[in-house]
């Protein structure tokens, strides 16, 4: 039915999709498989179920997002000798993100390299019950390649970070016997943090009253590279005006629901067209967003957009977002530009998560085997 379509398929149309996929037969879809909308992968109606698809000249975005790729097959691009000046104005700043696009991202170790040349982060995250999302963020900072972590801890959870964290360096601060963090620490924690070459914040830390307003604060005060995730995106919902006016550069990594709480929309008003609805929130506030889902989006400020190439629905599990926030935040503490530890740091994420589900499949993989594959991950890029 061509790129032109919008909304559901009707009558004799929709009759012979659904002839089309009862059939045996290899189901090859010339452009983009009938049924699906070319810009947002929505599919409001009955759609051809592909094996493979020819796309004409471009790759149409519709088949990058879901659940239109799932409907897509094996996608080729068929070179229809359409001039550049032509290809160019379509999407002009919406961009696929490919292995080629991130080698040149990733930061280079000297011979001489020693521990505090390569990085430092601080890591605020964790509470009762979520120590693991402040290991696998303490841990995926180490992993991306920086030479020290120093881990943020409520005094009650220290000693679980000491036996569980071979190579992290904790700072226990008084929690009041809560698991958590407190507004008390701010005075004792700034410094600290000041000491780094960048932060991530949020990861399992709870949204009780005290620990929202030590992130507030440490927002109004810090001026390092920031991630920003999970709880500590949701503490933000009434305070955006923080986030805006960060001092520094500053990713978010929300999904669609923290970002929907965030923006103070409903998560359908998300999903209608994620990539859309990413760039204008990240121009809006002036920051990265990294949207997670299939695929990630990561928007610039500036209105640029990228899909990640990589991932799989493996990854939808319980601390996979933790893992990413610290790889991210590692390599802005290696010296990364910000748009470019966004981009290298999601690409990573998905490439790790890969190479696990080819070793162990994607049912029951888990948050610590993306991060035991992103060293290799990461060598595999350094070798490109």
């Amino acid at each position: 039915m061509g790129t032109g379509v919008k909304g559901a398929l009707k009558g004799i149309i929709a009759e012979a999709v659904r002839f089309i996929n009862e059939q045996s037969a290899p189901i090859l879809a010339v452009d983009i498989p009938t049924g699906v909308d070319a810009d947002t992968g929505s599919i409001d109606g009955p759609a051809v179920r592909a094996c493979r698809t020819a796309t004409m000249a471009l790759l149409k975005r519709g088949l990058l997002l879901s659940p239109g790729r799932e409907y897509a097959g094996i996608v080729d691009i068929v070179d229809i000798s359409m001039p550049e000046s032509v290809a160019s104005l379509k999407d002009p700043k919406t961009y696929l993100v490919e292995r080629r696009d991130i080698a040149g991202k990733l930061p280079k170790r000297s011979a001489d390299a020693y521990k505090n040349q390569c990085g430092t982060a601080g890591v605020l995250a964790g509470s009762t019950g979520y120590t693991g999302a402040a290991a696998l963020t303490a841990e995926a900072v180490l992993r991306a390649g920086a030479g020290l972590c120093y881990l943020m801890a409520p005094e009650k959870l220290n000693v679980i970070y000491e036996t569980k964290l071979t190579e992290v360096i904790t700072v226990p601060f008084n929690d009041f016997n809560s698991g958590a963090f407190h507004s008390a620490n701010f005075s004792d924690m700034l410094p600290k943090l000041r000491e780094q070459d960048a932060v991530a914040i949020g990861p399992g830390i709870g949204q009780s009253e005290k620990t929202a307003d030590l992130v507030h604060a440490l927002l109004s005060e810090l001026d390092k590279p920031m991630v920003l995730d999970a709880d500590g995106l949701n503490v933000c919902a009434e305070r955006l005006d923080l986030v805006k006016n960060y001092k520094s550069d500053l990713i978010i990594t929300p999904h669609p629901g923290e970002l929907a709480r965030l923006a103070g929309v409903q998560v359908s008003n998300i999903l209608a067209d994620r990539i859309e609805f990413a760039r204008r929130f990240a121009m809006d506030i002036g920051k990265i967003v990294v949207l997670k889902g299939g695929p990630s989006l990561i928007a610039m400020p500036d209105g640029r957009l990228y899909l990640n190439s990589t991932g799989n629905a493996g990854m939808a599990t319980a601390g996979a977002g933790d893992v990413l926030t610290g790889l991210i935040a590692g390599l802005l503490a290696q010296g990364c530009p910000a748009p470019d530890a966004a981009l290298a740091g999601v690409f990573i994420h998905g490439l790790a998560g890969d190479l696990a589900a080819e070793g162990l499949g994607q049912h029951g993989l888990l948050a610590g085997d993306i991060l035991k594959w992103t060293a290799k991950a990461i060598q595999s890029l350094l070798e490109e």
